[in-house]
Parts: C-alpha cells; sequence; structure tokens
C-alpha cells in the first residue's frame, strides 16, 4: 500500500514539474519588455534572433534569408541541440556539444518560431525549383520528419504530452493556485517575467497569468486543439445573463456593476467558425456555465479576467 502512495506521489510530482516546463516552454525567448503587439509575436521574434545567434556561430557563411538545402538540416540540428538527448556530438573543432533535452513542446515552438518569421518574409512551400530549393524551409520534410521521430522518441521516454486533452482538473487546479494565489505572487513573477522593474513585472505577470490561464480552460472545457485556441477571436466570445428564464447577450461588461457573480446567473458562449472535426461548418456553439464551487473550471471568471486587461478592444485576436 506505501509503494501505491508513493508511486502516486512521484506521478504527481511529475506532472507539477510537467506543468511547470510547460510554462516555461510557453514563454521561451519572451524578452521582458514587451511594448506592443501580441506575446506569441514577440516570442516567435526572440526565438528567430537565438536560432540566428546559433546559425552566425556555427556556420557563419551561410545566409538564413536565401535558404538552401542546408537550410533544413541546420533547423533540424539547432532543434536537435536544444530538444534532443544524444550524447557524443562534436562540432567542426572537435569540441564536445550538449543537448539541452527540452520537451517536445518546446521543439514544436522553436519550428513554429522559424517558420512564421520565414512566412513574415513571403517565403511559402518549400518546393524544389530546377536544381535548387525554395520557400519556407522550415516546413521542409527533413524538418518534419526529425520532429516526428523525436516525438516518438519523448514519448517512449514519458515526456507529458502537450495537447490541452492531455490535462486534467487536478493540472488546472495547480495552475489556477500557482496563477491566483496570492501567497505565491513571487514564484510565478520568478517563472513568467524577467529582465524589467519590479513594478513592470507584477503588471506583466498579472496579465500573463490572466491570458494563459483563459487559453487553458477554454481548451480544456472544449477540447480545443492548440491551434483553434489560438484563432478564437473576441468578437468569437460573449457573455450572456440569464433573465426571467432567457439568455440575453451583454453588449458592454460593465453593465454587471458591481454585483457579486454568486448572485447571478451567467455564461459564456463561444462561437468558433473554424473546426479541424467540422471543416464544412455546422459547428454548434459552446455554451459554458458559471462555476461558482470550482472557480479553475470557471470559464466566466477567466474569460472576465482577461477582459480586463483587452480593455475595449472588441476585434482582433484573443491571444
Amino acid at each position: 500500500m506505501e509503494e501505491t502512495h508513493d508511486e502516486n506521489c512521484d506521478k504527481t510530482d511529475m506532472r507539477r514539474n510537467a506543468l511547470h516546463e510547460t510554462l516555461n516552454a510557453i514563454m521561451i525567448g519572451v524578452d521582458g519588455a514587451r511594448t506592443k503587439g501580441t506575446n506569441q509575436t514577440y516570442m516567435y521574434k526572440a526565438t528567430w534572433k537565438k536560432f540566428l545567434g546559433w546559425l552566425a556561430d556555427a556556420v557563419p557563411s551561410h545566409d538564413p534569408m536565401n535558404p538552401d538545402t542546408n537550410t533544413p538540416k541546420y533547423i533540424a540540428a539547432y532543434i536537435m541541440l536544444q530538444c534532443d538527448d544524444i550524447v557524443g556530438l562534436k562540432d567542426t573543432a572537435g569540441s564536445e556539444l550538449s543537448c539541452r533535452n527540452l520537451s517536445y513542446l518546446v521543439a514544436s515552438l522553436i519550428r513554429s518560431a522559424i517558420s512564421y518569421q520565414y512566412r513574415q518574409e513571403g517565403f511559402s512551400i518549400w518546393t524544389a525549383y530546377g536544381n535548387k530549393w525554395i520557400g519556407n524551409p522550415a516546413l521542409s520534410t527533413i524538418v518534419t520528419d526529425y520532429l516526428a521521430g523525436l516525438r516518438r522518441k519523448k514519448a517512449r521516454n514519458g515526456d507529458v504530452a502537450a495537447s490541452m486533452r492531455s490535462l486534467t482538473c487536478f493540472d488546472l487546479e495547480c495552475i489556477y493556485d500557482l496563477f491566483f494565489n496570492p501567497s505565491r505572487r513571487t514564484e510565478r513573477m520568478n517563472l513568467l517575467v524577467e529582465g524589467v522593474t519590479q513594478e513592470r513585472r507584477q503588471q506583466l505577470t498579472d496579465h500573463l497569468c490572466a491570458e494563459l490561464y483563459f487559453g487553458y480552460v477554454v481548451s480544456f472545457l472544449c477540447l480545443l486543439r492548440s491551434d483553434e485556441t489560438l484563432n478564437i477571436e473576441i468578437p468569437h466570445c460573449r457573455l450572456q445573463i440569464n433573465r426571467d428564464g432567457k439568455w440575453k447577450c451583454l453588449k458592454e461588461i460593465a453593465a454587471l456593476g458591481n454585483v457579486q457573480l454568486e448572485s447571478l446567473k451567467l455564461r459564456l458562449e463561444l462561437k468558433l467558425p473554424f473546426r479541424k472535426t467540422a471543416q464544412e461548418g455546422g459547428i454548434q456553439p459552446f455554451y459554458l456555465p458559471i462555476h461558482h464551487d470550482k472557480p479553475h473550471l470557471c470559464a466566466v471568471r477567466a474569460y472576465l479576467r482577461w477582459r480586463l486587461f483587452l480593455r475595449e478592444r472588441s476585434s482582433g485576436k484573443m491571444f
């Protein structure tokens, strides 16, 4: 019986550690001083700069903005050094290289960041043109095949899946406690934000916690893929209130006034115009009711918290 208890404790600790790694992965490459744009854009740009710095040291003669047949290999090599666990690697000078063995989620984020930068520069599908290749090298079969192999390898080694569907209620409760427990404020600031003043760190931490948690809870409750979550726009979400047995949309959140949420019947309507499992349309809206007894599963509270940071914005991406 003791062994079973110890095993459960070990699994709990492993999952908590994995959640911390996931949060770190989400924020990889994010500079502390963010003044405009989305967090995702800044994360991508910072990751791209790190890749360029590594490439300049490893292959100074290679121009990444004029990709050739070797560019996909360099991208795969960079991801390998960050996320694989291969030992005994050496560079051209004979110096030993060490792999960081980060999660598959980090590998996927690095590939997405590099691909994003090439798309911004007008590069499209990686394809052969005469005796050379043109397009986005991050979309090449070399990078795709390497990531597929890395994912299988990570799965064999017990790496936690990156999908929101792998989260449990317990996981969300742990994240909720980390993000919103007043006694853990310093811990979450150290985890999420670096390189700015204390006051700015507090502001950015509150902003990120609200944004990330709304994304987590909506993805969990609606079983959304990560790309489906990131494509949610502000008009897709509408807060509804039940008055006299009828649900009506609130045009302005300010209409709630200072009334306690516990005294109201609220729900969040989420209408998605896209779904991988319903590519021909006909997607029914999600209705997420307010949870008074389980705040870590309450999409209404998470939405209201995030809307405070979006202020008066009525269009554009939600995240």
